[in-house]
C-alpha cells in the first residue's frame, strides 16, 4: 500500500470499483465515491460501511474482519493494518450495507438502489455461508426465486440447458445439491419450483427470498458473544440491530430480551479489562441514565466491531455525528508547526487554564487541516458568551493585506468529552447544532426557514421572557420535541401571562404556517397591548385589537406596498433529511378535513354520477382546520384563469374511483354487516387502488427524475394505508376474535380507508404539481368551461 495509489473496493454482486487515494483520503470519502459510481442516492449513504477482510477466505464474522471508522485516513489504515501484518497482501476492501433498516418495504419504495444492493449482499452471503446447511427443498425454493427473478418474460418453456451451460444453476444452488443429485432429477425439480413461482413479479421474488433467508439467518441483526457488565462472568448472546435495538438471549429458543434502544446512545468508549487480559470493555453512555452500560467482549477487535456497529446505527437514527472516537484518532501526534500556532493563542486565555486550553485547542483544530487558517493572525480579546456548546470570544483577524477584521471565535470548553472535540470543526462547517426546541415543525423536518418560522421562534422567545429565562421544553429530548408538536402539544401558559397574549402565542405556534400571524400583525398586536398597559388597564382585562381595525390596517399596508408577494424560502440541501421525518410531515396533511371535504364534493359533482358520494359526510371524527396546505409550491402554481383539463386524465379518474369506493364503504357500513359483504366492499377499494398504482407508473414516465421522486414519496403513504388496512382486516377476520374485537377492527379499517381517501387527494395534488414543473400538464381556460355549461 503506497502513499498514493489505487485501491480496489469489492461489491457483493462480484463487481470491483477502483478508487484513487492519498494518505489523507478518509474512509468516508472512499465510501461516497463508490456509492456515487453505483448510482445510490446520498440519503442512503449512512447505511454503508467499509471493511478489510482476509482473502481468499470467504466466510467472515466479527472476529476476522476489520470495520473501518469513517474518519480514518489511509495513513491510519496503513499504519494499523498493513505496516505490521505479515499477511497484509491478503487483505482487501469490501463495501457493505451494514446498517439494515427496520422496514424493507419502505426502503424499497424510498431507497430502491440501496435495497437492490442489500438483496445482492444477502444473496452472496447466503450462497457462501448458509446454503450448504439448508434442506434441499428450501435451497431449491430459493434458487427458483432467483431464476424467476432473472427470467422476467417467463413462458411455458425455457432453455434450462442453456442456463446450466452459463453456470446459473451452480451459482444459485449449493454445491452439495449439484454434486449429489442426478442432472435429470435436478432439472425436473428446479423446473417445477420455477413454475410454482410463475405468478410472482421480480420484486415479489426478491421480498420472498429475503423473508425466507431472514428466518434461517438474521441478516438484519449481528450477534456478539459477550458478557453484560464489567468482567467475563456469564457469556450470553448480544443482539444488535434496528429491529431489536440492543438485546440479549440466554437460551436459543427464547426471544431476545431488550436492554435499550440504539437512539439512546450518546457516547461510546473502549478500554481493556485489565493489563494482563485480552478482553475489552465497550462502555455506553445513555440518555436518561447516570450509570454507563458496559459490555465485555473477548478482545479489542470484537470491541471495535461492536462500537462501529452501535455508532453507525445511532448516527442513522439521530442524524448526528459519530459518538465513538477510536484511539488512533485521539492519539494523533501533533506537528511542531501546529503546536507553535496553538501556542500563539495561549496568552489571550485564562492564565490558570493556559496549559489545558492550549492542549485542548490543539486537539480540536487537528481534525481537518484544510479548514485551518493561520492562528498567529488571530488574537482573542474578550469573552463574549459562555454557551451550552462552547465559549465565544471577540477577536481580531489580521488579513494578508495588513488590514484587521473583527471576528467571533468559538472554542470548545475545557471539560468537553473527546468525542465532542473530534466533532467540533465538523459541526461548525455544517452550521453547528440547531436550536430544535425553539424551531418550527417545518424547520425541524425540512430545514426550511422563512418569515413564518421566524414568527414561531419569536413566540418562543416571548414565552422565555414571560418565564423569566426558563428554557422551553424542559426535560424533553430534542428528538421528542417534534412528536409533541405534531400531537398538538404546546408550551404551557406562563404564570401572570395575560390570557389574550397567550392566545396570540398559540396562534404564532400554529402547525400550519399559513395560519400564523404576519410580522406586521404581530407588531400591531403587541403595540395595542402596550397602549392598553400605558393606560393602566389591568392584565386580566387586556383585549386584542378588533378585527375590523386590524383588517383596515392590513389593507392600507397592502395598498402602500403594492402586490404583497411571499418572501423566497431559504433553499437548503434537503437530501440529508431522513425519510421518517418526511413521512411524519406528509401525514400531518391529513387534518385538513373541512377543506378537503369541500374539494372532494366539488370534484365528484363534475366527475362521478354517484349522488351518495357528494352528499355523505363520512369524516366527522377528524379534527378540521379552516385553512388548507396545498402541495403546489411557488414553482407549481396554476396560471391565473386556468385549471387542469381532466378529459383524459387517468390518474384523476383513478383517484376518484378510490374515493368513491371509500365513500361507498362508509355509507354501507353498519355494525351488523356480515363478513362477506364487508370483505367485498374493502376488496373494491384495493382493486381501485391497484389500478391507481398502475396509472401512476404510466404517469411517472413523463415526469422529470426529481419530480418522480416527489410523487413516489407521497405514493408511499398510500402503500402504508394499504398495509394498515390489511392488518386490521386480518384482525377482523381472525377465528379467535371476539365480537367486540371484530367490531373494533372493522372500525379501524374504516378509519384507515378515510385516511386513504385524504392521501389520494394529496397524491393527486403532488402529481398535478409535478406535471406543472415538468411542463406536461394539460390546462384549459375557466371561461371556456363556463361557456360550455351555459
Amino acid at each position: 500500500m503506497n502513499e498514493t495509489d489505487i485501491i480496489r473496493v469489492y461489491i457483493p454482486n462480484g463487481s470491483v470499483k477502483s478508487v484513487r487515494y492519498d494518505f489523507e483520503t478518509k474512509v468516508q470519502r472512499v465510501i461516497h465515491v463508490v456509492l456515487a459510481s453505483l448510482g445510490i442516492d446520498k440519503v442512503s449513504y449512512g447505511h454503508f460501511a467499509l471493511r478489510l477482510v482476509q482473502f481468499p477466505t470467504a466466510h467472515t464474522s466479527n472476529n476476522d474482519c476489520y470495520w473501518l471508522h469513517g474518519s480514518f485516513t489511509m495513513r491510519h489504515i496503513y499504519e494499523k493494518y498493513f505496516s505490521t501484518s505479515a499477511s497484509c497482501s491478503q487483505l482487501r476492501f469490501e463495501l457493505r450495507l451494514r446498517f439494515v433498516p427496520k422496514d424493507l418495504q419502505e426502503m424499497y419504495q424510498t431507497q430502491t438502489d440501496a435495497f437492490m444492493f442489500l438483496h445482492d449482499q444477502v444473496l452472496a452471503d447466503y450462497l457462501t455461508q448458509v446454503s450448504w446447511r439448508l434442506p434441499t427443498e428450501t435451497a431449491m425454493q430459493l434458487a427458483s426465486l432467483q431464476l424467476r427473478k432473472r427470467l422476467c418474460a417467463l413462458d411455458k418453456c425455457f432453455n434450462l440447458e442453456e442456463l446450466e451451460a452459463e453456470g446459473v444453476l451452480t451459482r444459485y444452488l449449493p454445491e452439495t445439491i449439484v454434486v449429489n443429485t442426478k442432472p435429470k432429477a435436478l432439472r425436473k425439480s428446479l423446473l417445477a419450483a420455477v413454475k410454482r413461482n410463475a405468478a410472482l413479479s421480480p420484486t415479489e421474488c426478491m421480498f420472498q427470498f429475503l423473508n425466507i433467508v431472514l428466518k434461517v439467518s438474521q441478516f438484519d441483526v449481528e450477534i456478539f458473544r459477550a458478557s453484560l457488565g464489567t468482567g467475563w462472568t456469564t457469556p450470553i448472546d448480544i443482539f444488535v440491530g434496528m429491529r431489536v435495538g440492543i438485546s440479549y438471549n440466554t437460551e436459543i429458543r427464547c426471544a431476545p430480551t431488550p436492554v435499550t434502544q440504539l437512539r439512546n446512545i450518546v457516547e461510546i468508549s473502549i478500554r481493556k479489562l485489565d493489563e494482563t487480559s485480552e478482553k475489552a470493555i465497550v462502555q455506553l453512555r445513555l440518555t436518561g441514565s447516570n450509570q454507563p452500560m458496559s459490555i465485555t467482549v473477548p478482545n479489542s477487535l470484537i470491541a471495535e466491531s461492536l462500537a462501529h456497529l452501535l455508532d453507525g446505527y445511532q448516527m442513522l437514527l439521530s442524524q448526528q455525528g459519530s459518538v465513538w472516537t477510536p484511539k488512533e484518532l485521539m492519539c494523533n501526534t501533533l506537528t511542531s508547526e501546529f503546536i507553535t500556532q496553538c501556542d500563539s493563542l495561549k496568552h489571550h486565555l485564562n492564565r490558570e487554564n493556559e496549559s489545558e486550553e492550549s492542549t485542548f485547542l490543539a486537539k480540536a483544530f487537528s481534525l481537518s487541516s484544510d479548514l485551518r487558517i493561520d492562528r498567529s493572525r488571530v488574537s482573542l480579546e474578550e469573552l463574549l458568551g459562555d454557551g451550552q456548546f462552547g465559549n465565544v470570544y471577540r477577536g481580531t483577524h489580521l488579513l494578508e493585506d495588513g488590514s484587521s477584521q473583527a471576528v467571533a471565535v468559538k472554542v470548545c470548553k475545557i471539560d468537553s468529552e473527546p468525542s465532542e472535540m473530534q466533532n467540533f470543526l465538523e459541526e461548525a462547517s455544517s452550521r453547528g447544532k440547531l436550536p430544535i426546541k425553539w424551531m418550527a415543525p417545518e424547520s425541524i423536518n425540512y430545514r426550511r426557514f422563512n418569515t413564518a418560522t421566524d414568527i414561531w421562534m419569536f413566540g418562543v422567545c416571548v414565552w422565555e421572557i414571560l418565564m423569566c429565562g426558563i428554557k422551553p421544553w424542559q426535560d424533553v429530548r430534542n428528538h421528542d420535541v417534534i412528536l409533541k408538536l405534531e400531537a398538538e402539544e404546546r408550551l404551557a401558559k406562563p404564570e401572570n401571562c395575560p390570557q389574550v397574549l397567550y392566545d396570540f402565542l398559540r396562534r404564532m405556534w400554529a402547525f400550519d404556517a399559513k395560519m400564523r400571524p404576519t410580522i406586521g400583525e404581530t407588531n400591531r398586536f403587541l403595540n395595542h397591548l402596550l397602549d392598553q398597559i400605558d393606560c393602566g388597564i389591568p392584565f386580566n382585562e387586556l383585549r386584542a385589537p378588533c378585527k375590523e381595525e386590524a383588517d383596515t390596517e392590513l389593507s392600507d399596508e397592502t395598498v402602500l406596498n403594492g402586490n404583497a408577494k411571499p418572501l423566497p424560502i431559504l433553499k437548503l440541501d434537503a437530501s440529508t433529511v431522513p425519510t421518517s421525518t418526511l413521512w411524519r410531515t406528509l401525514e400531518q396533511q391529513r387534518i385538513q378535513c373541512e377543506e378537503d371535504e369541500k374539494w372532494l364534493e366539488e370534484e365528484e359533482e363534475k366527475l362521478l354520477p354517484l349522488p351518495a358520494i357528494a352528499t355523505t359526510r363520512t369524516f366527522e371524527h377528524l379534527t378540521s382546520l379552516s385553512g388548507s396546505r396545498p402541495l403546489l409550491d411557488d414553482h407549481g402554481v396554476l396560471p391565473q384563469g386556468y385549471e387542469f383539463d381532466r378529459t383524459d386524465d387517468n390518474v384523476h379518474r383513478s383517484v376518484f374511483k378510490v374515493v368513491g369506493a371509500v365513500s361507498n364503504l362508509s355509507k354501507s357500513f353498519v355494525p351488523s354487516m356480515d363478513n362477506a359483504q364487508f370483505v367485498a366492499l374493502v376488496k373494491v377499494i384495493t382493486n381501485e387502488l391497484k389500478e391507481l398504482f398502475h396509472e401512476s407508473s404510466q404517469c411517472l414516465a413523463s415526469l422529470q427524475p426529481a419530480e418522480q421522486r416527489q410523487v413516489q414519496l407521497v405514493e408511499t403513504l398510500l402503500g402504508a394505508d394499504m398495509r394498515n388496512m390489511a392488518q386490521s382486516m386480518r384482525m377482523a377476520l381472525a377465528e379467535n376474535a371476539t365480537e367486540e374485537d371484530c367490531e373494533q377492527a372493522r372500525r379501524e379499517v374504516l378509519k384507515t380507508a378515510h385516511q386513504l381517501a385524504f392521501n389520494c387527494k394529496h397524491f393527486l395534488e403532488s402529481v398535478d404539481s409535478a406535471r406543472l414543473r415538468s411542463d406536461v400538464a394539460k390546462l384549459k381556460r375557466k371561461d371556456a368551461l363556463l361557456s360550455q355549461r351555459v
